[in-house]
């Protein structure tokens, strides 16, 4: 067995250390005019390890037990390098360099010291194809990554080693939980970047499929940022409502309600300066108004389509069935999110189609509520074209209201209040 030096393996991990702090700490703090300059600084100490564990490859034998730690520390650097370049927007260094580090892991990606970097340079390069517009490509270097993660968490029961460990002693490398663990969270990104391929490949259900699966995945692991997590689900939600999937859309509705609710419980508490807290509830206040747009536009759909229902149904067209067009995808059954309970929030509404003017005005007010919340941001001063949207909304409504309500003086005066509400917003532009 070959011996090397000690004294080398402990400048590696120094290198590497120094390499993990530019990239992650000191990037952050990088002058406007000079945007990668840490990024760079990385960039030259990856170069010098890689020459360095080239030379020590070709010093040690392949059936030396020390080669396979050595090719692992040299594909990670590969992968790094890759990264690098990707995100100085040097394209085809970055794809060089992913594509070397994939060739050296060949036939040895279910290793635990390689899995992670092959899954790692496959998002890259999946990610990379989808900046230039090759979707076909981006899945397939992508399916590639979730074919991986599939057979390693079927054969393999031993935690995989990060990049960055594969430098450090055993004993500093920290215990993992599968929550945090480098595996779960690559695979993650692995699936949110499989959503949109597949969006951009004109497959809307399979996309919104992934999207559920990654907002679930960042639920379980608790690795999110909760109004960027309330904004997806809330968005997902919309398209839940196009397909009619109206119980997938109200639950997705509902869990970004409960997110955005226990993050406002959470700043009542948190410590931080009170310009910070300030902008915290800034942001807050305006995602709440969206979501809660969110969710009006889900009754509006709601009564919308109940509405178009009825109408086939007296036509004869239907019968008492459901026509084929209004009922959802099968493919989107049984999207939710287990680990939260959310029967407060599904309760104000319902998910099933309206039939009478009593279902559809409970609809309606809860509507009128959420709408409300909304213009409390949304006001006309500072969000004109936003504020004119949501009368729309309200004028929308009441359009949909009339159609359940068989008293012709009644339907007048919900008219009347549409041509108010539009006139008025008009006057005072």
């Amino acid at each position: 067995m070959t011996e090397v030096s000690e004294d080398l393996l402990i400048e590696l991990r120094e290198k590497c250390e120094k390499v993990q702090n530019l990239l992650e700490e000191e990037s952050k703090r990088d002058p406007e005019t000079e945007p990668y300059k840490s990024k760079y600084a990385a960039r030259e100490i990856l170069s010098d390890m890689k020459s360095c564990l080239t030379n020590l490859k070709d010093s040690v034998r392949s059936s030396d037990p020390l080669f396979e730690e050595i090719e692992a520390m040299y594909g990670s650097v590969l992968l790094l390098l890759g990264i690098v370049a990707l995100e100085t927007e040097e394209l085809a260094t970055g794809e060089e360099h992913l594509m070397n580090c994939l060739a050296c892991m060949e036939d040895q990606s279910m290793h635990p010291k390689k899995v992670l970097i092959v899954l790692r340079a496959l998002n890259q390069l999946g990610l990379l194809w989808s900046q230039r517009s090759d979707g076909t490509k981006s899945h397939g270097y992508l399916q590639q990554a979730e074919q991986l993660y599939n057979d390693y968490t079927d054969q393999v029961e031993e935690q995989p080693v990060d990049v960055y460990a594969l430098f450090t002693s055993p004993d500093q490398t920290p215990a993992q939980t599968k929550g945090d663990s480098p595996l779960e969270k690559v695979h993650t990104l692995t699936l949110y970047y499989l959503a949109q391929v597949y969006g951009t490949l004109g497959n809307p259900l399979k996309s919104a499929v992934y999207c559920h699966n990654t907002l679930k995945r960042q639920l379980e692991s608790k690795d999110y940022d909760m109004i960027e997590w309330a904004l997806n689900s809330a968005t997902l939600a919309q398209f839940f409502m196009e397909q009619n999937a109206f119980r997938q859309a109200r639950h997705h509705l509902s869990a970004a309600s409960y997110v955005l609710d226990k993050h406002d419980q959470e700043l009542q508490t948190i410590e931080c300066s009170e310009e910070e807290l300030e902008a915290k509830k800034e942001r807050l206040k305006h995602r709440g108004a969206d979501v809660a747009r969110c969710w009006a536009k889900y009754g509006i759909v709601l009564l919308s389509t109940s509405r178009d229902r009825l109408m086939e149904a007296e036509e004869g067209q239907s019968g008492d069935a459901t026509p084929q067009r209004l009922r959802p995808p099968g493919e989107l059954s049984g999207l939710q999110f287990s680990l939260l309970e959310l029967s407060v929030y599904e309760d104000q509404v319902t998910d099933s189609f309206v039939l009478t003017y009593d279902d559809a005005r409970t609809v309606f007010l809860n509507c009128q509520q959420w709408l409300g919340q909304a213009k409390l941001y949304y006001t006309l001063d500072d969000h004109a074209s936003d504020h004119v949207r949501i009368i729309q909304d309200y004028s929308e409504l009441y359009r949909n209201l009339v159609f359940f309500e068989d008293d012709e003086e009644r339907q007048c005066k919900m008219h009347k209040r549409r041509v108010d509400l539009l006139e008025g917003v008009v006057k005072e532009l």
